[in-house]
């Protein structure tokens, strides 16, 4: 008996012929699932894997074909990237001087003669 067939007679099992998605994706039948990308991210065409847990529950997946990297995509977005770490390390920067600041101040609160 193969998956469709089970499928058919088990109303609870849903049986997908062919998804595809890239890795930081979801795949429209089992959504997103960080075990799933784990266990695709080292896989062969023909490799199976399951039970693996994911929101809807449980999932086999077999790896159909594996597309090639398609590095043009990365060169377009490799200066982007680039200047968002660059951006997100001067803010780091910014608020390690000023947290630092604030704690080798001496601050007298004299809000008390005012109200």
């Amino acid at each position: 008996m193969n998956l469709s067939e089970l499928a058919k007679e088990n109303e609870s099992f849903e049986y997908v012929a062919e998804s595809s998605a890239s890795l930081i994706g979801s795949f429209d039948s089992i959504g997103k699932s960080n075990f799933i990308v784990g266990a695709l991210a080292n896989a062969k065409a023909g490799d199976t894997f399951g039970p693996l847990p994911t929101i809807r529950g449980q999932a086999f997946v077999k790896v159909i074909e594996i597309d090639e990297i398609n590095s043009n995509d990365f060169e377009e977005k490799k200066e982007s990237i680039k200047f968002s770490l660059l951006i997100q390390r001067q803010n780091l920067l910014w608020a390690n001087w000023l947290q630092a600041l604030r704690d080798n101040s001496d601050i007298e609160d004299y809000r008390y003669d005012f109200y």
